[in-house]
């Protein structure tokens, strides 16, 4: 709008005109009359600082009096008839009415405030005493857990006796596997425990610790049952950092009085394990230089039992078939001979192989043994023969035989090197007197008993080879396994 005095452009809420001075303020009813301009009444409606009326704001300033002419003529009249007084009081008027608009405002957010703080004071209270009945149950349920895992590891600890200097291994893996399966016992029991949220962080940190408990005797065990590996060392550090890593989980357990914590002498574990496995190390040099000569041994005894087993033993069905002429005598001879050859062999390398100091005193157990066979064939050998001998003299016969049937003229036992049967002196039956022994060969009873006697002897070898071989499998068991070669004396402690 303008000034009236001077024309000056003015902004519609200036009340003096900055150029001239004159007062803006309307008095009295608006002077501008609808009757006279209806259009121009709107716009200086428009351009006082009075506010413009409901009916006159947003679109209706865009429509002309013509428009509505009968509505808006009735709305002006209505605000013509209220617009009275100066400026000052038409806002000192609707600075009340808003002042009590912002009372009311004011006071009823304020009862809203009370109301919501009382609501917020109930809920937190009824919080507070579920809360506390939550609270007192969990830590009920973690003092159990805490007994628990105290006693498991307090036993391992007893095994480990930090007040001596030597670590009681055998004691240490009694009880580690124990703990292991109470620590799993008391992680089942864990996972049922629902803690309430000021605890959770603290739960959390309870369950890593219960279960890095458990890995460091996983960790333990391992390495007091293989101390020589060769990864032994990095097992070692492996167990340093399970101990921290678990000491510093329970450390941040926060639940009242109760302390998680694992005893002094596993935590000092480490530090006394290392000489041990040092030791152990050592140790475990020499058992394997004496391992691989125990080795040694075994495997040669392995060859001389498996060509002593080529040796011939059973002569029955070669026997059967000369008996009926369907084989020679010297096929039996022959057969002989190369299974005693075989066990002549057997000897000579039994004789040359090396044997452990640890391993003489069984080793000399087989030198009998093959004594008994040669034995066994060449018994066998003169019975066969005397058999064959005897059988070729018949009744009638003229040649020169003496008292015990043998040919003088043809005397088969020297040609084969054997001792002639007449100075036989054969085995006496049991519960006989020497009296009764079979002095010459005049029969067939006389042969059968020769063959028996050869017999004998080889159920007596054959029995001691048996039990040889079983026992020297035995030892084999035992002198590769380390742990014992660790306790024999050649070891150094």
């Amino acid at each position: 709008m303008n000034c009236k005095k001077c024309g000056q452009k003015l902004d519609p809420h200036y009340t003096f005109c900055p150029n001239c001075g004159r007062s803006m303020t309307i008095a009295g009813k608006n002077k501008y009359s609808f009757e006279n301009d209806e259009t121009t009444y709107i716009q200086k409606i428009n351009e006082t600082k009075h506010p413009t009326p409901d009916f006159i704001k947003g679109p209706a300033k865009l429509r002309t009096i013509d428009n509505e002419p009968d509505k808006i003529k009735e709305k002006v009249k209505a605000y013509e008839e209220t617009a009275s007084g100066t400026e000052e009081e038409y806002y000192e008027e609707e600075k009340v009415k808003k002042g009590r608009g912002a009372k009311a405002l004011i006071f009823g957010l304020l009862i809203a405030v009370i109301l919501a703080g009382a609501g917020i004071f109930a809920a937190y209270f009824a919080y507070q005493r579920s809360m506390g009945s939550s609270s007192d149950e969990y830590i009920s349920s973690i003092s159990q857990l805490h007994q628990e895992v105290k006693e498991a590891n307090d036993k391992v600890a007893a095994a480990i006796k930090a007040d001596t200097e030597t670590l009681l291994i055998t004691d240490i893996l009694k009880e580690t596997p124990a703990a292991r399966n109470a620590l799993n016992t008391i992680a089942k029991s864990y996972d049922k425990i629902s803690a309430p949220s000021v605890y959770a962080q603290s739960h959390a940190s309870l369950g890593d610790a219960i279960r890095i408990n458990k890995q460091v005797y996983d960790q333990l065990e391992a390495i007091l049952k293989n101390p020589a590996s060769a990864d032994v060392q990095e097992s070692m550090d492996q167990l340093s950092e399970y101990i921290d890593e678990c000491m510093n989980n329970y450390a941040t357990v926060e639940t009242e009085d109760l302390s998680f914590t694992l005893p002094n002498e596993i935590l000092s574990l480490s530090s006394r394990l290392q000489p041990w496995v040092a030791q152990k190390q050592a140790q475990y040099a020499q058992v394997s230089a004496l391992i691989a000569s125990f080795t040694e041994y075994f495997d040669s005894m392995a060859m001389l039992f498996s060509t002593y087993d080529t040796a011939a033993a059973d002569f029955n069905q070669i026997l059967i078939s000369i008996r009926n002429n369907q084989e020679p005598w010297d096929a039996l001879f022959e057969k002989i001979d190369a299974s005693e050859g075989i066990i002549n062999t057997v000897k000579e390398n039994y004789i040359k192989q090396t044997v452990p100091t640890e391993l003489k005193s069984i080793n000399a157990r087989f030198s009998p043994i093959l004594d008994e066979m040669l034995d066994y064939y060449s018994k066998l050998r003169y019975a066969a023969v005397t058999e064959m001998n005897f059988n070729s003299v018949k009744p009638g016969d003229e040649r020169d035989i003496d008292a015990g049937g043998t040919d003088m003229e043809t005397n088969i036992y020297d040609e084969m090197g054997i001792p002639d049967p007449n100075g036989y002196q054969g085995p006496a039956t049991r519960g006989s007197e020497p009296s009764q022994a079979v002095t010459q060969v005049r029969n067939e009873e006389d042969i059968n008993r020769l063959y028996n006697d050869a017999n004998m002897v080889y159920q007596s070898a054959s029995q001691n080879y048996q039990q040889f071989a079983l026992d020297l499998k035995a030892e084999k068991d035992k002198f590769l396994d380390p742990e014992y070669v660790l306790t024999l004396k050649s070891v150094k402690k």
